[in-house]
């Protein structure tokens, strides 16, 4: 998914720090919201009640980064004792064919010029269009890589990563992975916050905030949650991490796959994305499961798309921050 969860937005209506008719009358709950108020200085959605605001971006981003903290502990733990959280997998390994290869840097140059050529409006109206021809370009590309990579073929590819493993490991895995970019990927976005604005953020999370139709919703949410990861999983691990690792040593091959994957997202994305791109590298390459590698990738982009609609109780998280500690 594209740009960080910082940049969440939800359309509230906000009443000024002190404007105490916008406030719960109930005398307990009254008190402690007027309380943050005037500790913060922050404004409030209307008519929103304490406990509504002890579950914002904030704390779900602190929550997050605590328990990847935990993972993080533990799988050094682990590897201290020449364990892993994702153990290696004893498998043959092979490289795509060389017309994926070909089609893969075809795509990868139409992506860069696309990228980083100047930004053009395309304008509220055709915020829709653009995710149905997003997903109808996504899901062709998909599938002529796919047949390419199992020659034509429908049966599993174990040597590729291409074979699925039960539903509850590739699941487990790719969860383990998604908490473990987490911490990384937070603190990445809080040194490069100064780079962001609202004209950096991704096209769909633009929409989001421009238009809040259920049907652009669901579409943007079947090119961020299914197609994004299926697409971008089968190119930058299957085909190039997958090319590249039999003919250099592996953590050469993750780094030059996940740094390629991030620079397709564009600055200053590219930046966060970076740690969370050697994370799936990483769990490609010791659980050799694409199925894996795309459920993580979908877990974060739905978990980034699903925050920008938690409330945002402050302009700047660090005032909240102050607040607490």
């Amino acid at each position: 998914m594209p740009d960080g969860p910082f940049q969440g937005q939800c359309h509230f209506i906000y009443c000024r720090a002190g404007t105490e008719t916008h406030l719960r009358e109930s005398n307990f709950f009254h008190s402690v919201d007027r309380c943050i108020v005037q500790q913060i200085g922050c404004p409030f959605r209307q008519n929103i009640g304490w406990s509504e605001f002890l579950i914002n971006q904030v704390h779900i981003i602190l929550g997050a980064m605590a328990l990847s903290g935990l993972l993080w502990l533990l799988h050094v733990k682990l590897r201290s004792r020449g364990g892993s959280l994702l153990p290696f997998l004893e498998l043959t390994r092979v490289s795509p064919n060389m017309g994926a290869m070909f089609l893969v840097l075809l795509w990868f140059g139409l992506r860069i010029a696309l990228q980083y050529a100047p930004a053009q409006d395309v304008g509220q109206i055709s915020y829709l269009q653009l995710a149905k021809t997003n997903a109808m370009y996504s899901g062709a590309m998909f599938i002529m890589l796919l047949a390419m990579v199992c020659h034509g073929r429908l049966t599993p590819m174990p040597e590729v990563g291409i074979d699925p493993q039960p539903v509850r490991e590739d699941f487990i895995d790719g969860f383990i992975g998604f908490l473990l970019c987490l911490l990384p990927v937070y603190l990445i976005l809080g040194a490069t916050a100064s780079l962001r604005s609202e004209e950096s953020q991704h096209q769909f999370l633009k929409a989001l905030r421009s238009d809040a139709r259920a049907e652009l919703m669901i579409w943007i949410a079947i090119n961020a949650v299914l197609l994004a990861p299926l697409l971008e999983e089968l190119i930058f691990r299957v085909i190039l991490q997958g090319w590249l690792q039999t003919r250099m040593p592996a953590w050469i091959a993750i780094g030059i796959s996940s740094s390629l994957f991030s620079v397709v997202h564009g600055i200053p994305d590219s930046l966060a994305l970076l740690p969370m791109s050697f994370v799936i590298g990483y769990l490609f390459y010791q659980r050799h499961s694409y199925w894996a590698a795309v459920l993580m990738h979908a877990c974060f982009n739905g978990y980034n798309l699903l925050l920008n609609f938690t409330p945002k109780p402050t302009k700047d998280p660090l005032a909240l921050l102050n607040f607490w500690f």
